[in-house]
Order: C-alpha cells, then sequence, then structure tokens
C-alpha cells in the first residue's frame, strides 16, 4: 500500500490554517498574507536601515577626506606621545622617543600640534 503525504496547510509562521490555494511562500517558508505582509515589511525596514548606514559611512568618509584633518597627528605632552587621527578617530599611537619620524617632522608637530 502506497502512502501519500499531505502537506499540512498550515503557515509555519503562526500556525493558522492556509485555504488551500491561497498558500504563499517566503525563502521557502509556507505562509500566509498576513505573515507575509509583515515578514516583508521587516524586510523592507531592514533594508532601509542598512542603506541609511551606509549613506552615513559615505557622508562622513567624504566629509573628513575633504576636510584639513582628515589623517593627522597631536603630541600629546602627557603621555609624550604622537597619536595618529585619520577620518577624525584615533589611529595609533607612538612613543616620541624612538618614534621613526624625522626629527624636523617631530619638531614642527611639537610648535604646532601639541595638546
Amino acid at each position: 500500500m502506497v502512502e501519500i503525504y499531505r502537506l499540512s496547510p498550515d503557515c509555519q509562521v503562526c500556525g493558522r490554517e492556509i485555504t488551500a490555494g491561497r498558500e504563499q511562500y517566503n525563502r521557502g517558508r509556507r505562509v500566509c498574507d498576513d505573515c507575509k505582509t509583515s515578514l516583508e515589511a521587516i524586510a523592507d525596514e531592514r533594508r532601509q536601515a542598512r542603506a541609511a548606514r551606509l549613506v552615513q559611512q559615505l557622508d562622513r568618509a567624504k566629509g573628513a577626506a575633504s576636510g584639513p584633518s582628515s589623517k593627522r597627528h597631536v603630541l600629546r605632552k602627557a603621555p609624550d606621545k604622537f597619536v595618529s587621527y585619520m577620518l577624525g578617530e584615533r589611529h595609533y599611537e607612538e612613543p616620541a622617543r624612538g618614534c621613526k619620524h624625522p626629527k624636523a617632522w617631530q619638531e614642527r608637530i611639537k610648535r604646532e600640534r601639541s595638546i
């Protein structure tokens, strides 16, 4: 005897029964109309949030790159370290003693940008 298994016509998200012929699929899951609408709305919100984050990152990078302070060094007197800033954020620190930069550069940074 051959047994035929019938798929249950229930929504795989909320469990409600789906009318025959009205089932829809979202990423391989059988869903009802309400669940499909809400899942699509969630996906749209995520896409919009991701796009907004990308636009912010591009604006920040563009604004920082065009400004005079896109990449700079300062000398912090208290710990006696050269601090490198890139795109407005701290990039790395380097002790003033043993610094690999030329002496003329070090003296200029000490005069102009010591904090």
